[in-house]
């Protein structure tokens, strides 16, 4: 009986170091990370296409895929920018330039159906 008595003071004190962890800090913190990330794959991506189709990096980061995953990509930073600042006027301010994000995104994503709309109307007719 004694010899499990270390093993239960290493589980409880393992319990009571992860109790004390912020999970929302780290939930935070790890949302604007995955942010930066995901816009640094999609500009190297097209960075990527750039090279292999001639075009310039403007043009291949306008397209609306890139141009909405970049955006939502800039909502999801400023969301989680937001959750980690302690003062209210830098939260307040994130939330602003993430509501601009959310009302951008929905508004590429309806020119985006729009445009493709027809286009697939025009392929079911022939």
């Amino acid at each position: 009986m004694l010899a499990f008595m270390p093993t239960i003071k290493i589980q409880l004190f393992i319990l009571v170091r992860i109790a004390m962890l912020n999970w929302i800090e780290i939930t935070a913190n790890a949302a604007w990370i995955f942010a930066v990330a995901l816009e640094m794959a999609v500009v190297s991506f097209a960075y990527w296409e750039r090279n292999t189709s001639g075009q310039t990096l403007r043009m291949v980061l306008s397209r609306p895929p890139m141009f909405i995953t970049l955006t939502i990509a800039g909502g999801i930073f400023f969301l989680g920018l937001a959750a980690s600042l302690p003062a209210i006027w830098e939260k307040i301010l994130l939330l602003v330039l993430a509501g601009f994000c959310i009302v951008q995104i929905w508004r590429d994503v309806r020119s985006y159906k729009a445009e493709r709309l027809p286009n697939l109307k025009n392929k079911e007719d022939e």
